[in-house]
């Protein structure tokens, strides 16, 4: 029985890292405002929330998982947020290293992948950052909260990456 919920934790996770790293179409719900940028706070209770600039506009990637809500400045700079239903039985250092393999397994190398410890607001988890050879990067928050992992991910051009972080740094699983 434990084999099984392992395989279904590592399917979902494989489900939600195919989605992201594509530059596609995005959607998302509503809240209030959070940290040193202005908006709306963003996400829903699965997801958790971030502030919405409000000059941003609502994003949906048809590739991705049903609780996933995503902001973006454009159609190429995306801010996502999901979540993996872990019930306490993966980590954030499971789901970075099923990440890493699956980019390396791709074709990515080896110095273009980056993993490292991450705080945001106070959450633990481990991020990885992709530079992937057309230019754009693609970064990863895996947070560990309540049993779950959530996913805080920015995509896209290098000269976004500070404005997305900005919107990420004000992600909280709870308002």
């Amino acid at each position: 029985m434990k084999k099984i919920s392992l395989f279904i934790l590592i399917l979902t996770i494989l489900a939600n890292v195919i989605s992201f790293g594509k530059t596609t179409n995005k959607t998302n719900n509503k809240a209030n405002s959070q940290n040193q940028i202005s908006g709306t706070r963003y996400g829903n209770r699965n997801v958790g929330y971030v502030t919405k600039p409000s000059n941003w506009i609502n994003f949906k990637d048809p590739n991705s998982s049903p609780n996933t809500v995503q902001i973006a400045i454009d159609p190429v700079n995306i801010v996502t947020l999901d979540v993996i239903m872990a019930n306490g039985q993966a980590t954030s250092n499971e789901a970075v290293l099923v990440t890493q393999d699956k980019y390396l397994n791709s074709g990515i190398k080896k110095e273009n992948i980056k993993i490292k410890d991450v705080s945001l607001n106070g959450y633990k988890g481990k991020r990885i950052k992709i530079d992937f050879p057309d230019g754009t990067v693609y970064t990863v928050n895996y947070i560990d909260y309540n049993g779950n992992i959530y996913l805080i991910t920015q995509e896209g051009l290098p000269e976004y990456q500070d404005k997305l972080s900005k919107v990420i740094d004000t992600w909280n699983p709870v308002r």
